[in-house]
């Protein structure tokens, strides 16, 4: 690899006859179970970094074994978190988390069928052709009201306006 005895990350002491050992920060696993990988790890100050060894509980929210932002998710399985060393666990502000409907179909954000995640972006009219009675932009029950208006549909997913 161009690299010789202690220049080499390979090797761990000088008491090794195999420099082929890759040090925990470069092998591309979560050796600490924290959620994150190799050099977004805290831990991992450089590639040459024999072991991940810290842990949840670390310095930054997004390395910290916390649901900082109580969303359900934590660290490296959370939207807001880039890396280990984000220290702002908030997720990003989406058209599927801002509460407003930006569609015009009178479903917001998760209630609406678009939406299948907060970390869905969309340019749509809103009604689904062929979709649920409430959400398809028709007074299927010729009440007058039409789909979220309607207040026998209790979610867009509704396919029945009448009851």
């Amino acid at each position: 690899d161009g690299l010789i005895d202690s220049d080499d990350p390979g090797c761990l002491t000088a008491f090794l006859s195999d420099e082929t050992h890759t040090p925990e920060c470069a092998d591309g696993i979560d050796n600490d179970a924290d959620g994150w990988t190799d050099l977004d790890d805290p831990i991992c100050s450089s590639a040459n970094t024999l072991f991940e060894i810290d842990g949840p509980g670390g310095l930054y929210q997004c390395n910290d074994g916390i649901d900082n932002d109580a969303d359900g998710s934590v660290d490296g399985d959370d939207l807001g978190c880039d890396n280990g060393y984000d220290d702002d666990e908030q997720d990003p502000i989406t058209e599927c988390n801002d509460g407003i409907d930006n569609d015009a179909d009178g479903w917001t954000d998760l209630a609406d069928p678009i939406c299948s995640s907060i970390a869905v972006e969309f340019e749509d009219d809103g009604f689904v052709p062929n979709g649920s009675q409430c959400n398809d932009g028709i007074d299927n029950d010729t009440d007058g009201t039409v789909d979220s208006n309607d207040p026998q549909c209790l979610s867009a997913a509704d396919n029945n306006e009448a009851f």
